[in-house]
């Protein structure tokens, strides 16, 4: 059985169609720039949303790398890179991790903080317009490479 992506979950049949006429190579060549967007604007999004006076955190987020994941089972994954605690300059030895404290909350020495999430809002509040333009550059990146098959510049 030939290897294509799934594209399904953007609920474009006639995107959906298109790619599945492509190999799995050009497939590739078109699902994979589009991805890579995404992450980018996702990662500004996050980057948008550090609270301010995180000086450090937000100089080691704006070096971060948007990398390929290990592929599972024909998923094709691709993920910022979320910061170190080598790169933050938090000790090895440091039971906290005070980047997921800013996210998620903790308590200290009976006192409550709260969170302050930046990550996982910049993902939900962006997933519909995300999966819109991951399609769009989807179906950019189809024209493309079929007006190169077909000698049309």
């Amino acid at each position: 059985m030939a290897r294509m992506f799934d594209i399904s979950f953007i609920g474009d049949k006639e995107l959906q169609r298109k790619l599945h006429e492509l190999e799995y190579g050009a497939q590739a060549k078109a699902v994979r720039p589009a991805l890579r967007k995404s992450a980018k604007r996702l990662k500004a999004e996050v980057i948008r949303r550090i609270p301010v006076g995180s000086g450090n955190y937000l100089k080691v987020w704006k070096r971060t790398k948007i990398r390929k994941g290990a592929a599972k089972r024909g998923l094709t994954r691709l993920g910022i890179v979320a910061p170190t605690r080598e790169e933050l300059g938090i000790s090895p030895n440091d039971q906290w991790f005070w980047p997921y404290a800013l996210e998620y909350g903790h308590t200290s020495r009976g006192i409550r903080v709260f969170a302050r999430p930046h990550m996982r809002p910049a993902v939900d509040e962006n997933k519909a317009s995300e999966l819109r333009r991951i399609g769009s550059d989807i179906g950019t990146e189809i024209e493309k490479i079929f007006k190169k098959r077909s000698g049309i510049a």
